[in-house]
């Protein structure tokens, strides 16, 4: 089964973010791991963080463009909802109506 672009785009989010959220963990258990003796390092927590959030927010608007219709998909409800049959020719008038009715959503 072939994998749209929006599937692609949301595996290879979750991926980045599921590796940022180890590298995160992985950093957190070597500082507390650590003696009191080894300085707390600022910068590579400020980075982690950053690439964490960064991470999660690629993600969030992958899955939101997942659950997106596309302009087809829209186009073919108003179609559906108007009772137009796909291999039916329309009007100049009509498309514009539909193309109306598609903007509402």
């Amino acid at each position: 089964m072939a994998i749209s672009k929006k599937e692609r785009r949301l595996m290879i989010a979750e991926e980045i973010l599921q590796n940022a959220e180890k590298e995160m963990d992985l950093f957190i258990t070597k500082q507390l791991a650590s003696d009191n003796s080894t300085p707390f390092d600022t910068h590579e927590e400020t980075r982690l963080r950053e690439q964490l959030e960064d991470a999660k927010k690629e993600y969030m608007e992958a899955k939101a463009d997942m659950r997106a219709f596309s302009d087809e998909e829209i186009d073919l409800m108003a179609d559906e909802m108007c009772g137009i049959l796909q291999n039916e020719e329309l009007t100049p008038e009509e498309e514009k109506i539909l193309d109306n009715i598609a903007n509402l959503f």
